[in-house]
């Protein structure tokens, strides 16, 4: 009966399904699974969805006292691209997780080789994976064939979209060619349009910044219009000279632990090309303070200096600060300095014509540390949120005049967020403006 239908027609089927339905599939996965069980002539165009998006991720426990534990999706996608190879020219998201033991299993190497067509790349390296891919020198031939499929899917001209996180100890050669490497002019290039760089990641930059000598960078970035780069206080001034290499930067998304509240730096925004400046459309800012200072000095981090005004084309401004510190916290004088330049008159119709969307969010962090007290330190931490969102919101009055005018969306809020001592936040607790 199937063979009856045009292909285009079920490909209008098989795409309804795909997009439909809610949840973090985000689309009727199930229901295509159950398609491919139809007729073969379902099986090309319901896979071609299914194999879209791909994680490949190490087994992980879940509950240690019941050994539960999620499968080793790294394996079985290998084990599956083996036996079925043309499945991998599917996959154009990728999310791998590498593990240490990765370079030791030759059907993982054999499946990287035929992912040829990943547009969008996430890596992670769990682990110490890092430390073992660095030193690939001393690897054997299951190791190398490892190594040069995983460089050959960095490198893949395809590649539109490029996150990298915990990479620290990841080798520069792995993704920068070194000086004598095979590669020459007609190498292809890479014109990214989206870059994460995650925790631990920055060096990797830093190296495209300054290759080695003779060395040929297969990326360009030209062409990036996303960026969103998290950075320690000592990676801020380096970060601003990436960004001089940026020609048409539409999303900027800068996160910043710990910044200096103790002084009035410089974002390194001053540092984009005009270009760049007269493009930028949406700019997200996520400020960590891990000072005992009182005083938050400067929220904005010099924003209001020169910055904020020379973007035309901004549409939206989303900041959130986050502060660990003395319960007797107490906001500066620039907490009011965004608010004063908004009422400088004209000062929205004229230099930001475009703003519609600004949001500000405060986060105080409660630290689960010492449990005799942590009642103690949550309460401490509402009646300072309370104390804060009164203190602070009465600093804008600017903005929430434009708010009630309708000239722009404005949002401010404040909040708790409890801190196990391994580091993972638990919960979140709001107040909301308005």
């Amino acid at each position: 009966m199937a063979a009856r239908f045009p292909n285009e027609i079920l490909e209008l089927i098989v795409e309804e399904l795909a997009v439909a339905g809610q949840g973090p599939w985000k689309g009727l996965l199930g229901d295509l699974k159950s398609c491919c069980l139809v007729s073969r002539s379902f099986l090309p165009v319901c896979q071609k969805h299914i194999f879209h998006t791909i994680l490949m991720a190490p087994s992980r426990t879940i509950i240690k006292s019941s050994n539960v534990s999620t499968p080793n999706r790294t394996a079985q996608f290998a084990k599956l691209v083996v036996g079925s190879p043309h499945l991998a020219s599917y996959v154009r998201k990728l999310t791998y997780r590498v593990f240490q033991t990765d370079p030791l299993e030759p059907s993982i190497a054999a499946a990287l080789e035929k992912l040829g067509n990943v547009e969008e790349l996430e890596l992670e390296f769990l682990d110490g994976a890092g430390d073992v891919v660095s030193r690939w020198k001393r690897f054997t031939a299951v190791h190398e064939r490892w190594r040069e499929a995983f460089v050959a899917m960095i490198r893949n001209p395809r590649l539109k979209s490029l996150t990298l996180r915990k990479t620290l100890n990841l080798h520069e050669s792995t993704i920068v060619p070194g000086e004598g490497s095979s590669q020459d002019d007609s190498t292809q290039q890479i014109y990214l349009k989206t870059l994460a760089v995650g925790r631990s990641s920055f060096e990797i930059l830093e190296t495209w910044l300054n290759p080695q000598p003779n060395a040929t960078l297969p990326f360009q970035l030209t062409h990036l219009e996303r960026l969103s780069l998290r950075l320690e206080a000592s990676e801020v001034q380096p970060a601003g000279l990436f960004l001089e290499h940026l020609v048409h930067l539409r999303t900027l998304h800068l996160r910043i632990e710990p910044y200096p509240d103790t002084q009035t730096p410089s974002l390194p925004l001053e540092k984009l090309k005009p270009s760049s400046k007269a493009t930028l459309a949406h700019l997200k800012l996520e400020l960590f303070s891990n000072s005992a200072t009182e005083t938050i000095f400067d929220p904005w981090i010099g924003l209001c200096d020169d910055t904020l005004f020379a973007l035309p084309r901004l549409e939206s401004l989303d900041i959130h600060i986050m502060y660990r510190g003395s319960r007797r916290l107490h906001s500066g004088s620039q907490w009011g300095r965004l608010d004063s330049e908004f009422l400088t008159p004209g000062i929205t119709l004229s230099m930001l014509p475009r703003l519609k969307d600004l949001k500000i969010l405060v986060t105080l962090i409660v630290e689960n540390s010492y449990p005799m007290r942590f009642q103690q330190s949550v309460e401490e931490g509402y009646e300072l949120e309370r104390n804060l969102s009164r203190h602070v919101s009465k600093q804008l009055p600017g903005l929430t005049g434009l708010h009630n005018q309708g000239l722009i969306k404005f949002s401010f809020k404040t909040g708790v967020a409890v801190v196990e001592h391994n580091g993972v936040f638990t919960r979140n607790i709001w107040g909301n403006w308005p």
